[in-house]
Parts: structure tokens; C-alpha cells; sequence
């Protein structure tokens, strides 16, 4: 069954694959026979184990195609997987200060509980005059899970379809391989671990030799990249999206915080998901708000106990509260 359609695409043989592949994965139920194009094979069996199955029977096709794009200009341009959020924004505004043309590139509608993850992607592209590139997703059927474990990379086979047209062999996302495939929640967060990005890379680097991904460095954590922004790009911040609360519930815990803990929260902020209060205690140690106990015992609890907490093994109220302080200093991703 095919679950998404992202409109306007190319359809490279990596790109369609990585939609087959997608697609593998929109049921609880994976099939097991599948033709899969060489140099994936390793990501599809390590996608199964994580997900309960055993490997399946891969029929594998070789193809001899080799797309090479011409030589760079004498300043590099980037096309970087935007989201809107803080990681994306980071490296947009890094790599453009190291030198390179960034090339922001955006699906629309891909995360769909989150319209406004849409709508601040292109906001922060206007307001830092960044070139936007975008493509519209069309969910055909319901998936199972709630983030399918190959979305990231769909993104970066979408924007690999895109940078053969207009030859560019460098790419960028706004991640890092900071969390492993252990840490990860299956049906959430296991698209964004280094061994799925890494194995898919793999894949990519046997049709794309000479194509570089710039990922964040693991060593500049999430404190690293708010700091950044607010020293050197301090009108950017109130553009970015760190906001997982569904969007009908968004307004209204935003202006309840606000007026529960007198504070102005930044655009698009609920205030009570555990992106939101994380980021709420890292401004406060960066001096952006000021220090309110009651606040910070609230954004605290969201991480330690709520059905949100994200990682209780960092997090949890059990833990002393300075171990705490040190886990979220050195939390990455």
C-alpha cells in the first residue's frame, strides 16, 4: 500500500526507493518478501530487528547509475532539510556564516498534526532572506505509526532528487547523531538515530560518490545552538518552532502559561511540552528569561513525570535535581 505522495518530485532511483522503503513501514505488519535496490540492505535489516521482525527475503536490484554533479562554484552552496525548528535553524545560520549559500528546502503537510511547523519554516525564511524551496506531501492512507521511522530520510531522498537537478552534491540537516537506535521510541523518534541515518547514507554515497552531509557536530549540544542564535542572531529566535502540542491545543496553553507565570513566552510556545520547557530552562540559564522558581518547577515536572517526559533515564524527578541541570546541558538533539 502507498502512503504518502510528495508532489512535484523527480523520482530518482533513490528517491523511489526510499518511498517503497517508506512505505514498508505505514503498516504494523511488515511484509516479508521485498525488492530493495543494493546498498540498503543493512538498513532494512536493522529497521526489522528494531521493530520485532525478522529480516525479510530481499529480492536486490543493481543498478549501475551514477550521478555525479558538476564541480563546485567557488562558493559552496548547501541544501539543507529545514524545518523550522531549532536544530534546522542552527544550521542554516551557521552554514551561512561559514560562507556557504544555504538552500532552505521545506515539505509541507508531512508533519500534519503540526500546520504551524509550515507556516514558521517559511516565516524564518523571509525574515533571514533565505531561497525556499518547497514540496507538498499528500498522506494517502493512515499510518500506524505516528513518526515513520524512515521520514527523515525521505526528506533527505527528496532533497537528493532536487539537488541532481540543479547539481548540488552537498546536503545538510538539521540533526546530529547524537541519539542512538537504543534510545530511540519505536513509532517516534527512531528515524532520527545515527545508525538509520548512517546505514542510509551508506546507501546514498554508492550512487552519489562524491555528495557530502553536513550534519551538527555532536559536540554543540541544544544549549550550544540557543546561545548561538541569541548572540548572533537574536531577532531569529522568536521564528523558530520547538513545539510539539498538537496545533489546536497551542493558543490556548500559550496564553494560559503566560498569564500563570507572568512571562512572555516566544511565538508558537505552548509552554507545557517537553520541547517547550526545555528550551524554557536553557533561556534561563542563557539569561533570556529570568529565573522563577515556580516556572522552572513546572517545565521540570513536564520532563520528569509527564507522559511527555521524552527521557525519563535523564530526566526523572527521582534524579537529583543537579544531575538534572547536567543531563539537559549536555542533551544533544
Amino acid at each position: 500500500m502507498e502512503y504518502i505522495d510528495i508532489v512535484h518530485a523527480h523520482h530518482s532511483i533513490i528517491y523511489d526507493n526510499t518511498v517503497y522503503m517508506y512505505n514498508l513501514f505505514g503498516s504494523d505488519i511488515l511484509s516479508n518478501h521485498i525488492t530493495i535496490m543494493h546498498g540498503f540492505e543493512d538498513l532494512i535489516t536493522l529497521l526489522y530487528k528494531v521493530h520485532g521482525f525478522e529480516s525479510p527475503n530481499m529480492d536486490v536490484v543493481h543498478y549501475n547509475v551514477l550521478y555525479d554533479s558538476n564541480p563546485p562554484t567557488h562558493k559552496s552552496t548547501i541544501l539543507l532539510g529545514f524545518s523550522g525548528g531549532l536544530d534546522s535553524v542552527y544550521n542554516a545560520l551557521k552554514l551561512r556564516d561559514e560562507g556557504y549559500e544555504v538552500l532552505l528546502f521545506h515539505i509541507n503537510n508531512l508533519n500534519k498534526a503540526y500546520p504551524k511547523e509550515d507556516e514558521f519554516a517559511q516565516r524564518f525564511a523571509e525574515h533571514q532572506n533565505f531561497e525556499y524551496i518547497t514540496l507538498d506531501a499528500h498522506h494517502l492512507h493512515k499510518e500506524y505509526y505516528i513518526d515513520n521511522p524512515l521520514k527523515n530520510q525521505l526528506i533527505l531522498a527528496s532533497m537528493i532528487d532536487c539537488g541532481i537537478q540543479y547539481d548540488i552534491d552537498i546536503y545538510a540537516l538539521g540533526a546530529d547523531n547524537n541519539t542512538h537506535i537504543e534510545d530511540a521510541h519505536i513509532g517516534m523518534t527512531v528515524t532520527d538515530s545515527a545508525e538509520v541515518n548512517q546505514l542510509f547514507w551508506k546507501g546514498v554515497k554508492k550512487y552519489l560518490p562524491n555528495a557530502e552531509l553536513k550534519l551538527i557536530p555532536n559536540d554543540i549540544k541544544k544549549y550550544d545552538r540557543l546561545k548561538y542564535i541569541l548572540e548572533y542572531h537574536n531577532d531569529a529566535l522568536n521564528d523558530v518552532y520547538s513545539c510539539i502540542t498538537p496545533h489546536r491545543f497551542n493558543n490556548m496553553l500559550h496564553n494560559n502559561n503566560e498569564a500563570k507565570y507572568n512571562i512572555k513566552l516566544l511565538d508558537g510556545r505552548c509552554g507545557s511540552c517537553y520541547k517547550c520547557c526545555m528550551e524554557i530552562i536553557l533561556l534561563t540559564e542563557l539569561g533570556y528569561y529570568n529565573k522563577d522558581e515556580k516556572l522552572l518547577n513546572h517545565c521540570w515536572k513536564i520532563l520528569s513525570d509527564s507522559k511527555n517526559s521524552h527521557r525519563k533515564d535523564l530526566f526523572d524527578k527521582h534524579i537529583p535535581l543537579e544531575i538534572r541541570y547536567k543531563n539537559i546541558m549536555n542533551y544533544g538533539s
